[in-house]
């Protein structure tokens, strides 16, 4: 559905030039253009061995040019599951992370 997301984004554009779109995917060039603000997943920044199919290495932090903002989810730690090795050592707010995985966020921004 990227091609109606960048539709619905220059629409938004085109009827005020200051409204700014924001997606929560990793950079897609079917939406440059139409996205200002991307919020990939934190687990999708950086690459590390065994990283899942729906971080795509394109996305990695050092091209995106952008504004750039980023989130958290089950998708980085593990979802109905208990991640494998790729899950572990990510920033989390989960409860059962070390303090520092909850804090290191703004030390990131």
């Amino acid at each position: 559905m990227y091609d109606e997301v960048a539709a619905l984004g220059r629409a938004a554009h085109k009827s005020d030039p200051e409204v700014r779109n924001l997606v929560t995917v990793a950079r897609n060039h079917t939406l440059e253009g139409a996205v200002d603000l991307w919020a990939p997943l934190i687990n999708c920044l950086e690459m590390k061995p065994g990283f899942p199919p729906y971080c795509d290495e394109s996305a990695a932090r050092d091209v995106y040019r952008q504004p750039l903002w980023w989130y958290q989810s089950c998708a980085s730690h593990g979802c109905n599951i208990v991640g494998g090795d790729y899950f572990r050592g990510w920033p989390s707010y989960m409860i059962d992370t070390s303090p520092v995985g909850n804090r290191i966020f703004q030390w990131m921004a």
